[in-house]
């Protein structure tokens, strides 16, 4: 299957889950639960999921949270769909041959910076990720010091990192894979 073609599978397989969505939202049995993320540019409300995520590991919350392997949502008359956290480490173990080299970690006084670096082990790349995470985090109540910064800063630094090297090719029918399963595996707002 060629790029155009994974597009095409992806797009169609989105249009049809959010026909399904509606439906189901539309009666008393929701299947999935659809939340709503203030508006963000896309990157940051994946971002923002993936944080979700790291917790999730970090804490153990919901499995529903550490299922989701695919985002879709709509921003600006457009439906964004990307990987998340969980998926692009799903997919890179079921591709096989990538390495993440020993990060660079920074600690400013006021966040954490580290850079990763993403080896292709096959095709010989090697390409790098970033990421800056605050020490304090925003809650309703204020701000408070984030125990977990370090660990979101190198989560999303590999993930950046991990993106940079995997083929748009594969990342489409990794994506059209997941849309085909349904349930779990594919968040939509």
């Amino acid at each position: 299957m060629g790029d155009k073609d994974g597009d095409d599978d992806v797009e169609r397989l989105l249009a049809e889950e959010d026909e399904r969505v509606t439906k189901k939202s539309e009666s008393s049995k929701n299947e999935m639960v659809i939340r709503t993320i203030p508006e963000q540019t896309p990157y940051q409300m994946m971002d923002r999921a993936d944080e979700e995520q790291i917790l999730a590991e970090l804490n153990g919350l919901p499995d529903d949270v550490l299922d989701t392997m695919v985002y879709s949502f709509p921003s600006g008359g457009k439906r964004i769909t990307g990987l998340s956290w969980v998926g692009t480490k799903t997919l890179i173990v079921e591709a096989g041959n990538y390495a993440i080299e020993d990060p660079h970690i920074v600690e400013t006084a006021d966040a954490f910076r580290v850079v990763c670096r993403a080896r292709d082990l096959t095709r010989n790349i090697a390409l790098y990720g970033a990421a800056e995470v605050p020490k304090r985090m925003k809650t309703r109540d204020g701000e408070i010091e984030d125990p977990f910064a370090l660990s979101k800063a190198l989560s999303k630094a590999q993930r950046n990192a991990l993106q940079n090297l995997l083929p748009k090719k594969l990342v489409a029918e990794f994506i059209t894979k997941c849309m085909a399963a349904k349930g779990p595996k594919v968040r939509f707002q």
